[in-house]
């Protein structure tokens, strides 16, 4: 999780607006508080389970939603300076990204403020693959970075372009 809530130091504002699509059990958006502790986060988890032990441990500038991500996305009328989308499920004994997020990145970008940053969480390199087609629709360059040791796969995109010191922050 570590790499995961360093994503918060990509925004571009010392206080940053940040909504977390799949919030779980919170340990990433308690290190993101950690990180930037006047971030206001925002964490959208569907599960009343995990939103109830979540709950145990939440850092007081977070504030969790109970709807679905594309729910919240179509909805909510607030706008962000990071979206982190950390978004799945399991069908059967496989983890799986939820379907109706497929051509999400306009609701993404709607929600995003003009120098905001999308960051994608992929459990794969072929998931993406295909999951960066919809990013790059939207918003054009996309980047994806890996790092040692993980086997996910990070896509960012924005409006603004991202230099290699900014992406360099993300390094554990």
């Amino acid at each position: 999780f570590r790499v995961a809530a360093r994503t918060v130091l990509l925004a571009e504002r010392r206080d940053p607006d940040v909504l977390v699509l799949g919030y779980g059990l919170g340990a990433m958006g308690a290190g993101m508080a950690r990180l930037r502790p006047g971030a206001r986060i925002v964490g959208v988890e569907p599960s009343a389970r995990y939103r109830r032990l979540a709950r145990a441990t939440l850092p007081p500038n977070v504030e969790l939603s109970g709807l679905g991500a594309r729910e919240y996305l179509e909805r909510g009328r607030r706008r962000f300076d990071l979206i982190f989308d950390d978004c799945y499920g399991r069908r059967g004994g496989t983890v799986v990204r939820p379907p109706e997020l497929r051509g999400s990145a306009g609701l993404l970008s709607r929600r995003l403020r003009p120098a905001g940053v999308v960051v994608r969480n992929l459990v794969s390199a072929e998931l993406a693959a295909v999951w960066r087609r919809d990013l790059e629709q939207e918003f054009g360059e996309v980047r994806a970075r890996r790092f040692r040791d993980w086997e996910n796969v990070f896509l960012i995109a924005s409006r603004r372009a991202l230099s290699p010191s900014s992406l360099r922050r993300l390094q554990p």
